[in-house]
């Protein structure tokens, strides 16, 4: 009966431990994720930027953020988390494409091409099929 009792206890207390310890970035990446899919974009970018303050060396949390800022046409911002991602891991390629999706929409074709044609370069095919390389 005791150690019904405490096990009770403890699993009772398991909620409030949560409270004590704030999410991990991946958390609120995950978090920000819920949100912008309801349409609360405010909310969504804020979590997305805890994501990337939390974890600054991350260039997934600068590539998440930066698609979401480029669906919400904030164009400068999402230029710049791009790149960020280019900077902290410049041998992927997919961070390529996603600035040159970003460049493409401002219609801005030079800069676009030579991201994408850098993402081939690294082994994409996806990258060369938007430099128009086949």
């Amino acid at each position: 009966m005791r150690r019904y009792l405490l096990l009770l206890i403890m699993v009772a207390a398991l909620p409030l431990a949560a409270f004590r310890n704030p999410p991990g970035a991946l958390r609120y990446s995950e978090m920000a994720d819920k949100y912008a899919a309801q349409g609360q974009t405010a909310v969504a970018l804020e979590l997305y930027t805890r994501a990337v303050d939390m974890e600054p060396q991350n260039p997934k949390h600068f590539i998440t953020r930066g698609f979401f800022l480029l669906k919400l046409k904030h164009y400068d911002e999402a230029l710049s988390d791009l790149s960020m991602a280019i900077k902290l891991e410049p041998q992927s390629p997919s961070n390529y494409i996603a600035r040159g999706f970003v460049y493409s929409d401002l219609k801005r074709a030079k800069e676009a091409d030579a991201d994408f044609a850098s993402a081939c370069s690294l082994g994409s095919t996806d990258g060369c099929g938007f430099a128009g390389h086949k």
